[in-house]
């Protein structure tokens, strides 16, 4: 028992130093793993957080992007966007003695009310709280001269629309009030890459105080400012058609409409307007959201008469009608349980097709329809550029339904030819009757005149032709019997003394939401001058409106006027 005693504490030294080498080993091999991390695995991410330590980076923003209004007439450019500096009112409510005092003598400077000031400036522990953005130079002096404690003014760049609420629509604005502050709708939210340019940095050494190493090295990307984006907006048009607009929604109580001047031969937008519109400088001070969107292009409705225009010349590009082909009309059509008949609820006997758009008359239309037949109806429809967006260059653009033309049943065929059944947006209607006036050419619309990069690179935009819905033979026709609808028709009220006016009016009924339709009606008038070779295309509707039951005394005057204007704008000779 002693001898084993004695060889078990002889093993104990060897068993320690045993122990001690492993432990050492692992010691060794921690070191060496954490050095060949340090230098091999993480050796770029250390290496940034010593360069972080040693130097600042600053993001240098670039200045976005200026959007400009046209003039036809001399070629001049107008800015309709731009950035200009303004001031943020800011609290430090930690550091104010007297809040109720302080709410009630800046209130009426910065245009808002005291009690809504108050909880914003009660917050004994908070440090910062923002107040009111968009300050001009007065409204900081004034404010400067209370001398209140807690007070504070930040300088910062946003963006500003000199012409206020005129395009708003057109072109949308920048959520200034968001960190990111992009583009939202129009112009600004399509655009948006192009417009915010892209940001550089600016890379100083900094000594172990943080202080800038005069000496030190210095590495800068330089921002590139955005790209400036001119419209085909022009100025004076727009000026005078959205005025136009503003008066008529007045005056015969309607809750909207748009107004839209463009092109025939090229798809150029001259003047797009909607009511209501907003001012994009004050675009949180919106009712709706709805105020946003662009009538002419994200809103579709029902085009009603208008589109018996589009029957007739879908009827004589198939040969299926001439101008002076008759039918009987009866003053109504039934279709199982559903019955047609005109809107004025009158029988007119024997009547030849141009007679069928000067009296507006719904069964004439109808029997257009029945003659070209279903499935080339929906082909020509389509051949207009209907039930798919038109490619404009705004967010938001919709297309229009025209599903019904697929569906079983005589019945859709027959309301689709005067206009029911089928939605559209104002700008595919304006440009439907282009192509009617401009030999049947179906243009892509653009409002986009061209882009400028920094470094002067400019981007024209060239006329697309989307397709011939018609024959040059059929614009022909169909325009003079267009010219006959006002000369001779329900649509006198768009004459212009002294030129060949061609249009067509519409007064629609306004879907019901339950189905059906409600007791509201949309007032419509589309038509171009001089009918020989047209100067313009113009769209005017009126949404709802209270004081006339047809369009011919609300749109027609809208038109007209607006009309007279081009043409003496555009010093177009007289034509008759």
């Amino acid at each position: 028992m002693e001898k084993r005693r004695s060889r078990s504490k002889e093993k104990r030294p060897a068993d320690r130093l045993t122990l001690v080498s492993v432990v050492f080993f692992i010691f060794v091999f921690g070191i060496v793993a954490r050095l060949f991390s340090l230098q091999v695995i993480d050796h770029k991410t250390y290496v940034a957080k010593a360069q972080g330590q040693h130097g600042s980076e600053q993001l240098l923003l670039p200045e976005r992007g200026e959007i400009y209004w046209s003039d036809g007439v001399s070629g001049e450019e107008f800015v309709a966007a731009t950035n200009k500096t303004f001031w943020r009112l800011y609290a430090v409510p930690e550091d104010i003695y007297n809040p109720k005092r302080i709410a009630e003598e800046i209130a009426p400077i910065i245009a808002e009310e005291a009690e809504s000031l108050l909880p914003r400036l009660d917050k004994p522990k908070d440090p910062y709280e923002p107040i009111k953005d968009r300050l001009s130079d007065a409204q900081v002096q004034a404010i400067k001269a209370l001398q209140f404690n807690g007070l504070g003014f930040r300088k910062e760049s946003q963006r500003f629309y000199p012409e206020g609420s005129m395009g708003g629509s057109i072109l949308g604005f920048v959520n200034w009030a968001s960190d990111d502050r992009k583009g939202q709708y129009g112009i600004e939210q399509y655009f948006e890459k192009e417009l915010a340019g892209n940001a550089g940095s600016l890379r100083v050494q900094r000594d172990v105080q943080g202080r800038p190493i005069i000496v030190g090295e210095r590495f800068v990307s330089n921002p590139i400012d955005g790209d400036k984006v001119i419209l085909t907006i022009d100025r004076t048009v727009q000026f005078t058609a959205c005025g136009a607009l503003t008066k008529a929604v007045e005056k015969h109580s309607a809750e909207g409409g748009s107004v839209i001047v463009l092109d025939p031969h090229s798809g150029k937008i001259i003047a797009m307007c909607s009511a209501p519109g907003f001012n994009p400088n004050e675009y949180g001070q919106v009712e709706t959201t709805d105020s946003y969107i662009n009538q002419a292009t994200a809103h579709t409705y029902e085009p009603g008469s208008t589109f018996k225009a589009i029957t007739m010349a879908i009827g004589l590009e198939n040969e299926a009608v001439t101008p002076e082909t008759t039918y009987e009309d009866e003053g109504k059509i039934k279709y199982g349980p559903y019955t047609i008949k005109n809107a004025l609820q009158t029988a007119e006997g024997v009547q030849t097709m141009t007679q069928v758009l000067q009296k507006s008359l719904n069964t004439g239309a109808v029997y257009v329809g029945d003659a070209v037949g279903k499935e080339l109806f929906r082909e020509g429809v389509k051949k207009f550029g209907f039930g798919e967006a038109a490619g404009v260059e705004l967010a938001g653009e919709i297309g229009g339904d025209i599903s019904s033309l697929d569906k079983r049943g005589e019945i859709f065929l027959a309301t689709a030819t005067f206009g029911q059944g089928i939605t559209t947006t104002p700008l595919q209607m304006a440009l439907a009757f282009a192509a009617l006036g401009n030999g049947g050419v179906l243009y892509k619309p653009y409002i986009v005149d061209y882009v400028r990069k920094p470094d002067g690179e400019k981007i024209q935009t060239e006329p697309v032709v989307v397709g011939n819905p018609i024959s040059p033979r059929t614009s022909l026709l169909i325009s003079g019997m267009l010219g006959a609808v006002v000369e001779g028709g329900y649509s006198g009220q768009a004459r212009v003394e002294g030129y060949h006016v061609a249009g067509k009016s519409g007064t629609a009924q306004v879907a019901g939401e339950g189905g059906g339709y409600s007791g509201d009606t949309i007032h419509s008038f589309i038509g171009y001058a001089p009918v020989e070779n047209p100067e313009f295309v113009i769209l005017v509707k009126l949404d709802k409106v209270k004081t006339s039951r047809f369009a011919q005394g609300s749109a027609l005057p809208l038109f007209k006027d607006i009309a007279g204007f081009l043409l003496k704008y555009y010093k177009v000779e007289p034509t008759k």
